[in-house]
C-alpha cells in the first residue's frame, strides 16, 4: 500500500505519525507534575490565542480610521472598556452555566452576545439596580439559548482541564 493510499481519517499516514511526537517546554520539574498531567494544561495556552482573536473578530481592534491622537486616546478607552464589560459578563455567565447546568458556553458567542446586549442598550440610562439587572438577566438568557459550546473530536474542554487540576492540586494537600 502506498503512502498516498493509506489515509486515517483524511489524513495521509506519514504525517499522522508525525503529529504523534510532541514536545512541551516548561519549567515544570516531575516532581511538581508528571508528563500525563501537564498536556491538558499545556493545551489552555490556546485559550488565550482564543481570546485575543474573539476580540479582534468582534471588535475590530485592528481596523482604525486615521484620526488626531485625542480622539484615537478616546475611541481606544472606550473599545477596552467594551472589552472589558462584554469579557467580564460573558465569563460570569458562562460560569454561573456551567455551575447550574453543567453546560460549557462558548467564549465567541457569550462575548458577542454581551457586547450586542450592551450595544443595544447605548443611550439607556443603566444608573439603578433594577435596569442592569435586567440586562444581566437578559444576557443570560441569551447565553442560556444560543451560547452552547459545540464540542469536537471528543476533546477536554476548559473547565474540564482546570477541573481535573484543581482536584489533582488541592485534594492531594
Amino acid at each position: 500500500m502506498s503512502k498516498r493510499c493509506a489515509t486515517i481519517r483524511g489524513h495521509i499516514q506519514s504525517a499522522t505519525k508525525k503529529n504523534q511526537i510532541q514536545m512541551l517546554a516548561t519549567n515544570i520539574t516531575r516532581q511538581q507534575l508528571d508528563m500525563q498531567a501537564l498536556y491538558p494544561i499545556y493545551s489552555l495556552r490556546w485559550q488565550v490565542e482564543i481570546l485575543f482573536k474573539t476580540w479582534k473578530s468582534l471588535f475590530d481592534i485592528d481596523k482604525v480610521r486615521a484620526m488626531n491622537p485625542e480622539r484615537f486616546e478616546c475611541h481606544l478607552y472606550g473599545t477596552l472598556i467594551h472589552i472589558l464589560l462584554s469579557s467580564m459578563i460573558a465569563f460570569q455567565c458562562r460560569y454561573y452555566l456551567h455551575k447550574k447546568h453543567q453546560i460549557e458556553g462558548s467564549e465567541y458567542k457569550c462575548i458577542d452576545l454581551a457586547k450586542s446586549a450592551i450595544e443595544d442598550e447605548k443611550g439607556q440610562p443603566l444608573h439603578d439596580i433594577s435596569s442592569l439587572r435586567a440586562l444581566m438577566k437578559n444576557i443570560y438568557q441569551n447565553v442560556y439559548r444560543h451560547g452552547r459550546k459545540d464540542h469536537r473530536y471528543q476533546y477536554k474542554s476548559p473547565f474540564d482541564i482546570l477541573n481535573l487540576t484543581y482536584e489533582r492540586t488541592f485534594k492531594a494537600v
